[in-house]
C-alpha cells in the first residue's frame, strides 16, 4: 500500500493565492478553501464583502472534491442522474453541495510521473457555479497541480 501524500501548507497557500489572483483579475470576490486529502482545512480566505455562509459552502465543496477525487459538478450531476447516491460516495446527504465550484487537487507522486494522487481539494463560493469552478480550476493549474488524473 502506498503512502498518502497531502499538500503542504505552502502549496495550499500558493493555490489559494492563485485563486484570489484569478478572482481579482475579473473584479470578483469569493471565499476560498483549500483542504488536505482528509478534508482538513489548510487555508481559508474570506474576501471582504462576501456572504459569510459562502465560506461554509467553499469548505464543503473542497472537502467533497478531495474525498471523491472529482469536481462537485460531477458529484452533483451523478447524484441528480441517479448514477450515485451521497451514501455511495460517503457523503452525508444533509451536507451534499449541489453546486459546482469544488475541484480535487492532483499531483504526480513519482519523479517518473508513473503515479498520480489526489492531495486535497479547493472550493470557491460566492459567484455563479461556472465562475466558482473556473477560478478554482485556474488556481490549481496556475500553482502547478492538476484537477484530474490526466
Amino acid at each position: 500500500m502506498g503512502t498518502i501524500v497531502g499538500l503542504e501548507f505552502g502549496e495550499a497557500r500558493a493555490i489559494a493565492d492563485k485563486v484570489v489572483e484569478a478572482l481579482e483579475a475579473h473584479g470578483e470576490k469569493a471565499n476560498v478553501a483549500v483542504v488536505d486529502p482528509a478534508g482538513h482545512p489548510l487555508v481559508l480566505y474570506r474576501m471582504p464583502g462576501t456572504p459569510p455562509v459562502t465560506m461554509h459552502l467553499a469548505i464543503l465543496k473542497a472537502q467533497q472534491a478531495a474525498h471523491v477525487g472529482r469536481s462537485t459538478r460531477w458529484i452533483r450531476d451523478a447524484v441528480e442522474a441517479g448514477e450515485r447516491t451521497p451514501e455511495l460516495l460517503a457523503i452525508d446527504a444533509a451536507e451534499l453541495v449541489p453546486f459546482a465550484g469544488g475541484v480535487p487537487i492532483f499531483t504526480y507522486t513519482q519523479a517518473d510521473r508513473s503515479d498520480v494522487q489526489c492531495v486535497g481539494g479547493v472550493g470557491v463560493s460566492a459567484l455563479s457555479e461556472a465562475d466558482d469552478e473556473a477560478c478554482a480550476t485556474a488556481g490549481v493549474e496556475l500553482a502547478g497541480f492538476m484537477v484530474s488524473k490526466g
